[in-house]
């Protein structure tokens, strides 16, 4: 008698990883939520099934989808766990893991450091680390307040590919150390606030400032004992300590000279050798293709020097973090058109002129994904219709954006304003939206009008596949094609 494919294990765990569980929380996030009810179901099935399929369900382990599990429940199946994502106010463990490949150790606000790990929890998380040799990718945010980076932590360690360190005195060569044991695996390095007396920005002022130098040359940066440390195979830099001057620039280009992307904070940065340090980056790194700018309201000339000047043979994918979206910003973006294909600009007190967005959209033709995360201001009927006047980049896929508009009571679109048919059209459900997407709520004309407008160039795109915008904070989306 011949077996059952549902009865083979090989085949189970092949059906058991396509099973729904973890759900986005919310459009254009990283966040999740754990949704293990069908999974759970196909476990009550039989004893196999339930050996099979348990691991599966304990993959991964977040704090977003564990709150209501109680804290027996979690140490008992932390053996199956291959991703850990610890943050304050998650179970404390103890955990048993041994096979992790994923282990992030943040606080709730681990993007800006406002909180690390507390010194009760400390040997909890070295422990993690030491445990699991197999890592592939490190987040360790440290104490608050700092505490000594122990290199230790990482003797065991031997396929590291992603590392990212946050909150950590790391000075007497400690950081050094660190980079080197994993010189020949590290594809991605992020050090954010780290107290370091070599190699990149931390907290300590640059000494090098005051250099009767105009341009550090790389005998100077040898001098230093930093000529024996490169990382070859980091593609991705991310430095989100405050950049101070172009000499921060000039290490990274020396640090990781195949970089493609870096990721900068740039709130309180300063001028100092930055055109110096700008063009040693462009020499030493010719394959930089991606910038992401952080916290960069307070410094746009700044922005506009990085954007312009980083890149040898143009971006292909630009973000932007707390900008201000001004004329300038807009011209030092479309000075990338001829290569630029992703786009996002994230602010949350400021305007982007309707012309600035209808440049965007009309002048980088090679763009794919735009997201615009910043008041669209829309003043008047006559700015709606200048968005028929050219159409819109026609290979764009994902396309995100937010409308405002002002004064709704002063402004007259066409229609009678009795006329109520057409309003359900826009509602959420699937009969009415025709598969196209749907809204939160009933439109009312005026919104209407700025609706129609992007229907009438969206239904030109025919590479479009996610679309998401607001219009006074009503949320229109674009379904996946079924």
């Amino acid at each position: 008698m011949s077996t059952h494919p549902l009865e083979l294990p090989e085949i189970l765990i092949s059906i058991g990883y396509f099973l729904p569980l973890w759900k986005r929380t919310w459009e254009d996030s990283n966040y999740f939520t754990f949704k293990p009810k069908t999974l759970i179901s196909c476990l009550l099935v039989c004893k196999l099934w339930h050996q099979t399929l348990l691991p599966i369900l304990w993959h991964t382990y977040s704090r977003s989808g564990a709150d209501n599990i109680p804290n027996r429940v979690i140490i008992q199946n932390s053996p199956f766990f291959n991703a850990l994502y610890w943050s304050l106010s998650a179970h404390q463990g103890p955990f048993h893991c041994r096979h992790l490949s994923t282990l992030s150790i943040e606080g709730p606000y681990f993007r800006d450091n406002l909180y690390g790990e507390s010194t009760l929890q400390r040997d909890i998380h070295r422990q993690l680390v030491r445990a699991n040799p197999g890592l592939r990718t490190l987040m360790w945010c440290g104490p608050n307040p700092r505490t000594t980076l122990e290199t230790d932590d990482f003797s065991r360690l031997r396929s590291l590919k992603h590392l990212r360190l946050a909150q950590w005195d790391a000075t007497g060569g400690r950081l050094e150390k660190v980079l080197k044991a994993f010189a020949e695996t590290l594809e991605t390095l992020e050090l954010d606030r780290i107290l370091s007396d070599t190699i990149l920005p931390g907290d300590q002022q640059d000494q090098d400032d005051n250099s009767p130098s105009e341009h550090p040359t790389d005998t100077d940066i040898n001098q230093h004992g930093r000529d024996q440390l490169i990382l070859p195979f980091v593609t991705r830099l991310g430095l989100f300590d405050s950049l101070k001057s172009g000499r921060d620039l000039q290490e990274a280009g020396f640090l990781c000279p195949n970089m493609e992307q870096i990721s900068l904070h740039v709130d309180k940065a300063t001028s100092p050798r930055l055109k110096e340090g700008l063009e040693y980056l462009r020499a030493q790194c010719p394959n930089i293709r991606s910038l992401h700018l952080k916290n960069c309201t307070p410094r746009d000339r700044l922005s506009i020097k990085i954007i312009e000047s980083c890149s040898l043979t143009g971006l292909t994918r630009l973000e932007l973090s707390g900008s201000k979206a001004t004329d300038q910003i807009v011209a030092a973006i479309m000075a990338q058109a001829r290569t630029l294909e992703r786009l996002k600009i994230t602010t949350e007190s400021d305007e982007l002129a309707v012309k600035n967005v209808l440049l965007l959209l009309t002048g980088l033709s090679r763009l794919k994904e735009l997201r615009l995360y910043v008041r669209i201001n829309v003043r008047s009927l006559e700015e709606v219709e200048t968005w028929g006047s050219v159409p819109w980049v026609k290979d764009l896929e994902v396309l995100s954006f937010w409308f405002m508009t002002d004064r709704m009571e002063d402004i007259h679109f066409h229609g009678d304003d009795n006329d109520d048919s057409d309003n359900d059209r826009y509602r959420d459900n699937d009969e009415n939206s025709n598969g196209k997407g749907g809204v939160d709520r009933v439109l009312q004309k005026g919104e209407e009008a700025v609706v129609d407008k992007v229907f009438e160039q969206v239904e030109r795109m025919k590479c479009l596949h996610s679309l998401t915008f607001r219009v006074n904070g009503v949320r229109y989306f674009r379904r996946p094609s079924k």
